[in-house]
C-alpha cells in the first residue's frame, strides 16, 4: 500500500461525507406556495356545488317508474292442453313432461277430446319457454294455449 494512494482516498471521502450536524444547527427554506404547487388551488377540496348541464340528459327519478316499465307480461297460471283421449301416446307424453317439471306454479288443465270434459292435473308445471315449446311440439300449437 501506496501511503499517498491512502491519504488522496481519505480527502475524497472527506469531501462527499455530508456534515457533521449538531443540536445548534437549523435550517430555514422559505417557498412561496406558487412556486411550491402551482396547482394547489386545483388540487385543494372546494365545496360541492350543483352545476347543472346544458346538454346532459335529464332522468326521471327513481320513485317515479315509467309506464312502459311498469307494465310487465302477466304471469301465467294456468296451461290448457287438447287431447284426442285419456289413454293416447300424446297424452302420456304431455303427462311426463308435466311430471318431469312439476315443481312449478302453473295448473295444468287437460280437455279430452273423446268425452269433452276439463280435467284438472292434479301437479302443477313449471312452464319455461322451453317446456312450453315440448308441449306444441307433442300436442300442436292450436292444442296449447297458455293463460
Amino acid at each position: 500500500p501506496h501511503p499517498g494512494r491512502r491519504a488522496a482516498s481519505a480527502q475524497r471521502a472527506e469531501a462527499t461525507a455530508p456534515p457533521a450536524s449538531s443540536p445548534q444547527t437549523t435550517f430555514r427554506a422559505e417557498v412561496s406556495p406558487p412556486a411550491y404547487n402551482p396547482y394547489e388551488a386545483m388540487l385543494r377540496p372546494a365545496e360541492p356545488r350543483a352545476v347543472p348541464l346544458a346538454n346532459a340528459p335529464q332522468r326521471r327519478p327513481a320513485a317515479i317508474a315509467h309506464p312502459a316499465e311498469s307494465q310487465k307480461p302477466p304471469v301465467p297460471t294456468r296451461v290448457y292442453l287438447r287431447v284426442p283421449d285419456m289413454e293416447g301416446e300424446t297424452y302420456k307424453k304431455a303427462e311426463n313432461l308435466i311430471m318431469i317439471f312439476c315443481d312449478g306454479t302453473v295448473e295444468a288443465v287437460f280437455y279430452d277430446g273423446s268425452t269433452q270434459k276439463y280435467v284438472k292435473h292434479p301437479v302443477k308445471v313449471r312452464l319455461t319457454p322451453a317446456v312450453k315449446d315440448r308441449l306444441v311440439r307433442i300436442l300442436g300449437e292450436e292444442n296449447v294455449v297458455v293463460k
